[in-house]
C-alpha cells in the first residue's frame, strides 16, 4: 500500500500548494481507495482535496498542539474510490500566525 506522509507550513492568512506535487505515488489509477488524514498544530486549518473534482472542500481538521502525526483511526479527513489522475490536497490557514500541518494518503 503506497503511503505518503508530509509537514507543511502554512502561512498566516494564506492557502499551501499542492501538498502531495512532489511525491512519487501522486497519480492513482481509477477505482482505488484512498484514505486522507490530517492534523494540524493549532486550530484555524481548513482542507480541500480535489481529483478530478472536488471530494472534500474547506473542511475543518483537528489539531493537536504537540504535533503528532495523524493516525488514521482518529484523524481521517476523508476516504473514497479514486476517479484517476493526480491528487490534490491543500490546507488554507485562517489565523494570523503560520501552522504545521501534517498530511498522510493511504491508497491500495
Amino acid at each position: 500500500m503506497p503511503t505518503m506522509q508530509k509537514s507543511v507550513s502554512v502561512a498566516a492568512n494564506s492557502t499551501s500548494s499542492n501538498v502531495v506535487a512532489d511525491e512519487l505515488h501522486r497519480f492513482i489509477p481509477r477505482g482505488r481507495p484512498i484514505r486522507i488524514a490530517c492534523k494540524a498544530a493549532a486550530t484555524g486549518i481548513k482542507s480541500t482535496v480535489l481529483q478530478q473534482a472536488p471530494i472534500v472542500q474547506d473542511q475543518d481538521i483537528p489539531f493537536d498542539a504537540a504535533n503528532t502525526f495523524p493516525k488514521m483511526s482518529d484523524d481521517v479527513l476523508t476516504s473514497f474510490r479514486s476517479l484517476g489522475g493526480e491528487l490534490f490536497v491543500t490546507h488554507r490557514n485562517t489565523t494570523g500566525a503560520a501552522i504545521i500541518v501534517t498530511t498522510k494518503v493511504e491508497w491500495a
